[in-house]
């Protein structure tokens, strides 16, 4: 515990007026723009809000049987899968 008589003595007064008062500068974190979909390789740091997206149209487009697949439930080894491992669960 410090020794009270070694306490520093600070004059000052009361500043109701807020342009008196000196502008305080407080230093703000990054603000990152992470989304479940950010993947970042080893060493690569996150990106910031405020930097320009680096996607492009060719990076929110899939092939047409991609999409054909995925509106379909999967591909065909998917429904495979699927109906095997019910069977399995039915039977107990």
């Amino acid at each position: 515990m410090p020794d009270v008589s070694e306490a520093e003595i600070i004059n000052a007064e009361l500043v109701e007026d807020l342009t008196v008062m000196p502008a305080t500068v407080t230093p703000t974190a990054p603000s990152y723009a992470l989304t479940r979909h950010t993947l970042l390789g080893p060493g690569e740091p996150p990106p910031l809000t405020d930097e320009a997206s680096q996607f492009t149209e060719i990076g929110f487009k899939v092939p047409k049987d991609v999409k054909r697949r995925a509106n379909e439930g999967g591909a065909r080894n998917t429904h495979v899968n699927r109906k095997s491992s019910r069977a399995r669960f039915n039977r107990g």
